[in-house]
């Protein structure tokens, strides 16, 4: 297998392809794309580069609200302080919320629950545009507690924990719950990374090859590199070599 690569960085999508040179084929070249490898003969390969924005944290000190509240000391603005040691708990019953106002409609990729002991087993993550009509952009039944980070996509001003199973007798209780985006207008980093260039083989056999390239640079940091075979990642790196079999 001979596999290409890209840098995976800290900017917006950005993707390129070239054809590697095989003797007697004609050669088709892309834009910001690396060195293509030196394939044994009739192999041709698709190299992509493609980087991803940073998530930027939208939800810390904006205002927070909750169904209810253990007692006073537990505040829902505990949730959204930036501060571990302070904490949102709610009555010891079903079901219960925490919603954070986001000030504005913004694209929402990353929540993270950072769990008190008082965790939530069944919840969904759910948006809205007006704190009345919800969309469930997450849903589990198998909540883990501790430092849950979710993958998500959605748009919303109002996003909310909605639990509806307790994981202890106890409530619902966060040290943070944390909302991120990578929309523009969430101040994301923008700016794609080079192209790692300088990519060549060795060691090649029929199963397997060496990579080596030189490092991408990018205005943040470039995090790691995906491989990639005829455009699927096939392996990551964190440096400037791998191995693909």
């Amino acid at each position: 297998m001979h596999p290409a690569f890209r840098p995976r960085s800290l900017g917006q999508v950005v993707t390129a392809a070239s054809k590697a040179v095989l003797p007697g084929r004609t050669r088709i070249v892309g834009t910001a794309v690396a060195a293509a490898l030196t394939l044994a003969a009739g192999l041709l390969v698709t190299t992509a580069v493609t980087a991803r924005a940073a998530p930027t944290l939208l939800s810390q000190g904006k205002t927070a609200t909750a169904s209810s509240l253990e007692n006073a000391t537990f505040p829902a603005s505990n949730a959204v302080d930036g501060n571990t040691g302070t904490r949102w708990s709610s009555a010891f019953s079903n079901p219960q919320w925490i919603q954070v106002d986001l000030g504005s409609s913004l694209t929402i990729c990353q929540v993270t629950l950072n769990w008190e002991a008082a965790y939530g087993k069944a919840f969904q993550i759910q948006t809205s545009p007006d704190a009345a009509t919800w969309t469930s952009i997450f849903s589990t039944t198998t909540g883990t507690g501790g430092i849950q980070t979710l993958t998500v996509s959605g748009t919303g001003r109002y996003i909310r924990m909605f639990g509806t199973v307790r994981g202890t007798p106890y409530g619902y209780s966060l040290w943070e719950f944390s909302v991120f985006t990578t929309s523009g207008g969430g101040g994301g980093d923008t700016t794609p990374p080079s192209a790692p260039a300088g990519l060549t083989a060795s060691g090649t056999t029929a199963n397997s090859t060496n990579l080596t390239w030189n490092a991408s640079t990018d205005n943040v940091g470039v995090t790691g590199y995906d491989v990639l075979q005829n455009g699927a990642t096939v392996a990551t790196a964190t440096g400037q070599g791998a191995h693909d079999e």
